[in-house]
């Protein structure tokens, strides 16, 4: 596969190779991707949440057939789930607000990110994510994602976009990302006015071409109060210093 834009017949194979690996999971409600199915392409940044919010919107399988189609999940004319309407207008979730931050400021549009989640299901809270497998059994999302997902994101990772970064919202799925890609020489960032609390951390990478990883607070309430990117002075400052630090870069194995 080139690692460019896939072409029609990639994407389908793509889709069906997917809906095959997602076989237990896909008359669930929830999404692969956030953004466009132009995202499938090699990029410097592969970003992950922990679980699509909510549980009453397209399921799995519908989202899949709309990707064959080169076609998106939301209305016209959106592109970027970060543009719909969650609450407050669309695009005004405080979610929506920071992935949107986060990229500006490190110079990317961030309708061209590959943008997904560790889990694919949606539910209302990260601790409500049941998943069933193949004989029946019900997974927890960590289960979920290492058993089901995760064969999709290896996919997407190792043959499509081929990251340089992996950037995560929640410390669950960094630490997720950190145990299956065999990290090393993590740092926690702690947030000055909160103590003991991260705001976010960084880590290096030995398994695939991401060779940092970072992971930045979940911007709900229950993950240590809200937490807005843009009013956490010298955040930015610090990500750009650990994005070019090139002795930051780990031994391959």
């Amino acid at each position: 596969m080139e690692h460019n834009d896939l072409s029609p017949q990639e994407l389908v194979d793509f889709v069906e190779k997917t809906k095959d690996q997602l076989k237990p999971i896909l008359d669930l409600p929830g999404a692969v991707l956030f953004n466009s199915y132009k995202t499938l392409k090699q990029g410097r940044y592969y970003f992950l949440g922990i679980n699509p919010g909510g549980v009453d919107g397209l399921k799995i399988r519908c989202h899949l057939e709309l990707l064959a189609r080169r076609g998106y999940t939301a209305d016209p004319p959106y592109e970027s789930a970060y543009d719909e309407k969650w609450t407050n207008g669309p695009g005004q979730h405080l979610l929506q607000k920071n992935f949107k931050f986060l990229f500006k400021e490190l110079g990317v549009c961030y309708r061209d990110v590959c943008a997904t989640n560790l889990v694919f299901a949606g539910s209302e809270h990260q601790d409500d994510c049941k998943c069933p497998d193949e004989q029946g059994n019900i997974l927890d999302w960590e289960e979920c994602a290492e058993k089901i997902c995760w064969p999709v994101h290896e996919t997407i990772l190792d043959e499509i976009v081929r990251p340089k970064v992996i950037v995560t919202f929640g410390f669950d799925v960094f630490d997720f990302i950190f145990r299956v890609r065999k990290g090393k020489e993590y740092y926690p960032h702690i947030d000055p006015n909160k103590q003991g609390v991260r705001r976010w951390c960084e880590a290096k990478l030995t398994v695939g071409t991401a060779t940092k990883l970072i992971g930045i607070r979940h911007p709900h309430p229950g993950k240590g109060g809200p937490f807005d990117l843009a009013k956490n002075d010298g955040i930015i400052g610090e990500i750009d210093k650990f994005l070019n630090d090139e002795s930051s870069l780990p031994v391959r194995t």
